[in-house]
């Protein structure tokens, strides 16, 4: 068996890898299709993918994740079974850090867009309702 302490570098760098094809790679290419945004716009959006990713992505994602992981693994050792019962919801925890790790950020990314690129909130409940299963995308319309 690997030593703890490389089994929670391997899942960091796993979420890490994963973050970049799923932010960088596949949001960018998502809101450049979905979007109709003027080159401002554009600009001011790829601004917040290039400091959001690493600062709020990657904190919730993956930092405190790898972290909550090292502290299990080491207290694994003495037995306690409120460990073992939080390693086992170590996935689950896993899964809403990222969920709202993607949810801050994109809106955190829609509220600068908004200012900064001069783009309003759609009035039409439909283009509201396709953000909803892209987990935070948000409904964002050029003027």
């Amino acid at each position: 068996m690997p030593p703890a302490g490389a089994v929670a570098g391997r899942l960091a760098l796993q979420l890490w890898l994963a973050s970049i094809l799923c932010w960088w790679v596949l949001g960018i290419q998502f809101s450049r299709l979905w979007w109709l945004v003027n080159p401002k716009q554009l600009s001011w959006i790829l601004f917040c993918y290039a400091w959001e990713v690493p600062a709020v992505g990657w904190t919730g994602a993956v930092l405190i994740p790898w972290l909550r992981l090292r502290r299990l693994i080491r207290r694994l050792p003495d037995g306690d079974a409120e460990t073992a019962r939080q390693l086992a919801r170590f996935p689950l925890f896993v899964f809403w850090m990222v969920l709202g790790t993607s949810t801050v950020g994109y809106a955190l990314g829609a509220v600068q867009v908004n200012h900064f690129a001069a783009l309003r909130l759609s009035k039409s409940p439909r283009s509201r309702s396709r953000a909803l299963p892209s987990a935070g995308c948000s409904p964002w319309q050029p003027i």
